[in-house]
């Protein structure tokens, strides 16, 4: 969480110095960046980028995992496999869901 705390204070930096003006056009260039939360065995940061995509309308999401200890990030496939599931309780036994 650090990690992801000091490259965000990073980035912020490196953009407050920066001499160009912030147009439309480089946002969207730009990817928006989602903590996901701590992989279940507690070695790796799960996190998404979204790159937004104008004329089509869409974005196109990809799921990292950074190790906490450091290191290059792994692109992911199914970052739910790696996820804790916070609507299940710590036996297994329940899950906590609602209905309309």
């Amino acid at each position: 969480m650090k990690h992801v705390a000091l490259f965000s204070a990073l980035l912020l930096s490196l953009c407050a110095a920066a001499q160009n003006k912030m147009t439309p056009e480089l946002l969207w260039k730009l990817g928006r960046v989602s903590g996901l939360g701590i992989s279940k065995d507690g070695k790796y940061v799960l996190y998404s980028v979204g790159t937004p995509n104008a004329a089509e309308n869409k974005t196109s999401r990809k799921t990292y995992a950074i190790p906490i200890a450091g290191g290059s990030p792994i692109q992911v496939g199914n970052a739910d496999s790696m996820l804790v599931n916070e609507k299940i309780s710590a036996d297994g036994k329940y899950m906590i869901s609602s209905a309309k």
